[in-house]
C-alpha cells in the first residue's frame, strides 16, 4: 500500500486560488491578496511580469508559506504596469495559476492644504 495521508489533509494537488487582487499602494509598492482555497498547500508561488499584456506564468517573484494570503511587492518601480498570478504548492506539485491581476505604480498625490 502507498503512503498514508495525515488526518485533515486532502491528497493530491492543492486547489488554485480563485482570485488575486493587486492594489497599488505607492510608487514603490503593490499589495497582493488571494483566498486560500486549499487545505493541503505547503505554500504559494507568486509570479510577476511587467509591461502591457505580459504573461506572468514564467517568472517566479517569490514564495510564501502555507496559509499566508497576502504579499507586499516593494521591488516595483514608478510608472510600470505589473501583472501577477499565484499558485498553491505542495509535495505533489503546483496548482493551476489564479486569474491574472494587474496594477500600475503611480506618483503619490500632490499634497493639499499647504500654505506658504
Amino acid at each position: 500500500s502507498g503512503p498514508s495521508t495525515p488526518a485533515g489533509v486532502t491528497a493530491g494537488l492543492a486547489a488554485a486560488p480563485a482570485t488575486l487582487t493587486a492594489t497599488t499602494i505607492s510608487a514603490t509598492r503593490i499589495d497582493l491578496s488571494w483566498p486560500d482555497a486549499s487545505d493541503n498547500e505547503t505554500g504559494f508561488a507568486l509570479y510577476r511580469c511587467s509591461g502591457p499584456a505580459c504573461d506572468p506564468s514564467g517568472t517566479l517573484l517569490t514564495t510564501v508559506g502555507a496559509d499566508i494570503t497576502a504579499y507586499q511587492d516593494a521591488s516595483v518601480v514608478l510608472g510600470v504596469s505589473y501583472s501577477y498570478a499565484v499558485a498553491a504548492t505542495n509535495a505533489v506539485g503546483s496548482s493551476a495559476l489564479s486569474p491574472t491581476a494587474t496594477a500600475t505604480t503611480i506618483l503619490p498625490a500632490d499634497p493639499t492644504g499647504l500654505t506658504a
